[in-house]
């Protein structure tokens, strides 16, 4: 089980009889953050960075896209318990409350979002049939909506956050019998070998298809999957597994914190190897390299919640758990902002050392003004909605 606090402690839209871990939301600031560095970079770079090789450190910002890999695996493990539960005579999931609560989530911000781009982008003849195209996630079939980028630079995400919402609980009322776990380890096997004939005959896919299957769930299904088996082992074993690795001396003594250290290492080796094939390359040649980063992001989860770690302050605290909770309306606000206010105010093409104090700068500049609207849009649009989600019984 994750760890619980107060119910004073925890974030609106979560209600009191759902277990609620703190360090999960500061991963969600993490996730955040990474995302937000990633586009900085490429506002001030034009993306020049991709194709060349850099530290494993810097790699967690230029590779691209591992922060929404932790997203859609902090997903799958809050949202799957309650079917996982309701599979093994737990009570059951009313299937019209949890799309209630889902909408309820994720609706008001992205609709706001999506109306704001359409106006701003009316000159585009194509804005409003984009627009609503993309305001019930068609988006999904197509890819990324040009027409009304900067703005709709994330909404992919969204789209296969969706069909992550209409496979789960498919998946979880095949759990609940003997056939139904036959026919789900049929599908898992499908996809299975679907996702190895990309890897090693995608050649024969145009890289189109290849690349719009690789935004939606069937490419990012390895995140999904490794947050519904973590949080099966978690909620089954968390308890067990929590109090035997406590009474490893070597692990309270820091070993548990160099075990994170090699597994963020390895993570930042990956990154760095994709970084320098270039994001989508990478995307088109290598496409199991998500599976291998949501494998390396599950042991990291797995580390933060069940072993001792002396770290764990500088993991999850309040700033990062500030992050968490407002990390819909950064992710949802900071690309059109970093489009038109850095990109366009801080010259490309200089070497990195020459103006590293002035991207530093405007980059810190931008997270600020990023922060604050934020906090402004959580508060006036998330939160009211929020607080009607906690009122939903399971």
């Amino acid at each position: 089980m994750t760890t619980e606090s107060t119910p004073g402690d925890r974030p609106v839209g979560i209600r009191r009889d759902t277990p609620y871990s703190p360090e999960l939301e500061s991963l969600r600031g993490w996730a955040i953050l990474l995302v937000f560095l990633f586009h900085a970079d490429g506002a001030i770079t034009g993306f020049d960075r991709l194709g060349t090789t850099v530290s494993p450190l810097l790699a967690f910002m230029t590779a691209g896209h591992t922060g929404v890999t932790l997203f859609f695996i902090l997903s799958a493990f809050l949202l799957a318990r309650p079917f996982l539960e309701a599979a093994t005579g737990g009570p059951p999931v009313r299937l019209g409350h949890f799309y209630r609560r889902r909408i309820l989530r994720i609706m008001p911000l992205y609709t706001v979002a999506v109306l704001f781009a359409i106006f701003f982008s009316r000159e585009n003849p194509t804005a409003l049939t984009d627009g609503l195209r993309a305001l019930f996630f068609l988006n999904s079939f197509s890819g990324t909506v040009h027409s009304l980028m900067p703005y709709s630079a994330v909404w992919w995400s969204l789209a296969t956050e969706v069909q992550f919402y209409l496979a789960l609980p498919i998946l979880g009322g095949l759990l609940k019998s003997r056939a139904g776990r036959g026919i789900a380890l049929l599908v898992l096997l499908a996809w299975a070998a679907g996702y190895a004939f990309v890897v090693f005959r995608g050649d024969l896919i145009p890289e189109s298809t290849r690349f719009r299957l690789g935004l939606g769930l069937p490419g990012r299904a390895p995140a999904f999957l490794v947050g519904i088996g973590l949080t099966w082992l978690v909620a089954r074993h968390g308890e067990r597994l929590r109090s035997a690795l406590r009474r490893r001396p070597w692990l309270g003594r820091g070993g548990g914190d160099l075990l994170l250290l090699l597994v963020l290492l390895g993570l930042g080796l990956l990154l760095q190897k994709v970084t320098a094939r270039g994001f989508v390359p990478a995307e088109l040649t290598m496409p199991a390299w998500h599976l291998a980063e949501s494998l390396l992001w599950g042991l990291v989860l797995l580390l933060i919640l069940l072993v001792p770690l002396r770290s764990l302050p500088l993991i999850s605290n309040r700033p990062f758990a500030l992050l968490g909770l407002l990390s819909y309306s950064l992710y949802l606000i900071h690309e059109p902002i970093l489009f038109f206010q850095l990109g366009a105010r801080v010259q490309r093409g200089l070497p990195l050392a020459s103006d590293l104090p002035l991207r530093i700068f405007a980059i810190a500049l931008a997270f600020i003004v990023c922060l604050a609207l934020s906090a402004a849009s959580y508060r006036l649009i998330e939160r009211p909605f929020l607080v009607r989600k906690a009122r939903i019984e399971r």
